[in-house]
């Protein structure tokens, strides 16, 4: 048990010491996420919302591409393009909030707009194996960093994305994913596009940061082993928290209480569905579960709930099937960028028949749209209305 502490501290050390992209004070349309052991730096112009990825340089001089073109990757110019979806930021005033501000002996009563939007906080790259990553290249770049602790955490076994060495299972209804979980790259031009838009109104930005890994399941043993969160399903109170639809999903298949995705509990990367876009849809929302949740055995940073400078009602603990707290976005495969809760409700169906709805690779990239809602501090808060 001091071994498991120690591993997990050293796994929380690297979590918290890895820095997320910052910019370039020379050029504030650069920024630079450095690494242990590259020189990674990404370009994005601002004026017109486009951006493009240089590629990775490495120390040892080879060069890792940002996969632009090649299909089974997605650019952070593509990521951008993903998060100019007004639909997908639903923005909306809610109220106004009062404010008491004084100055010396003299007071006088402020106010402030109650405004609710959707934030793209974080990408979740779901991998089934380690053929090529939907962010690839910016996966690449921690997993000198994390293997060693990664082995360690897995009885001396080298962990390959997607793969748990430990055992394998006969039963092929049961796949095994791993999820990485960074601070949405396009977050970097999204506060100027969207924010310079309504900021005179209202705008929750986000303390979310770009290219911070927040969750990096190779490390995480709780995620592969389940050590903690298996030992609930005996407890008689326990509840898993059923994944269904509750829409007719595909033809000929409608069911009291839909088709069955799977559970949010426990949290591993272990899914019981045949369909692994749906599988991976599952261990997504477990992610968020996770990244959310006031405490967890698991070792990941939680996202930040808090909007600098500004009252916060939202973002909340994301909840499965309740679109107020957040929505999701697939990136990869590419083709669909409207923004859905999951599982879906009979007015908001998910349709899994097209034929780019399936992953070559059966990996998979999503954005989670977090829910916001704050009103700007002016002074000591009185009372809200609306």
């Amino acid at each position: 048990m001091k071994l498991f502490n120690s591993i997990h501290s050293v796994a929380m050390t690297l979590l918290l010491g890895l820095q997320p992209a910052v910019a370039d004070s020379s050029n504030p349309n650069t920024t630079t996420t450095p690494t242990s052991n590259t020189d990674f730096t990404q370009t994005v112009k601002t004026p017109t919302g486009n951006a493009q990825v240089n590629n990775v340089k490495n120390q040892d001089g080879t060069t890792t591409s940002d996969g632009t073109g090649d299909g089974l990757t997605v650019s952070v110019a593509e990521l951008v393009k993903d998060v100019t979806n007004l639909q997908c930021m639903d923005y909306k005033v809610k109220g106004v909030c009062v404010w008491l501000k004084c100055v010396g002996v003299k007071c006088s009563i402020r106010t402030s707009t109650v405004v609710s939007h959707y934030n793209p906080d974080v990408i979740v790259e779901t991998i089934s194996n380690n053929t090529k990553t939907p962010v690839d290249w910016l996966t690449k770049q921690f997993k000198p960093v994390f293997g060693p602790v990664s082995k360690s955490l897995n009885g001396g076994f080298t962990v390959g994305t997607g793969v748990q060495s430990a055992y394998k299972s006969s039963n092929r209804e049961q796949n095994f994913y791993d999820v990485n979980v960074y601070g949405n790259p396009a977050m970097l031009v999204y506060g100027d596009i969207m924010g310079s838009m309504i900021s005179s109104v209202g705008f929750c930005k986000s303390m979310v940061q770009p290219f911070q890994p927040y969750m990096a399941s190779i490390i995480d043993s709780e995620w592969r082993w389940g050590l903690v969160e298996t030992v609930l399903t005996a407890v008689p109170t326990y509840i898993p928290r059923k994944l269904a639809a509750q829409n007719e999903l595909t033809s000929g298949v409608s069911l009291v209480g839909g088709e069955l995705y799977g559970y949010i509990y426990p949290r591993t990367g272990t899914v019981r569905n045949a369909k692994r876009y749906l599988g991976s849809m599952v261990v997504a929302q477990r992610s968020a579960d996770i990244l959310t949740s006031t405490f967890s055995s698991h070792t990941v940073l939680p996202l930040p709930d808090k909007v600098f400078g500004h009252k916060t009602w939202a973002p909340e603990k994301v909840v499965e099937g309740d679109g107020h707290t957040a929505k999701w976005q697939r990136n990869y495969p590419r083709g669909r960028t409207e923004c859905k809760k999951f599982p879906a409700s009979t007015t908001d169906q998910y349709s899994y028949d097209a034929a780019s709805d399936y992953s070559e690779t059966h990996n998979y990239l999503y954005t989670l749209w977090r829910r916001y809602e704050c009103c700007r501090k002016r002074g000591k808060f009185i009372k809200r209305i609306g």
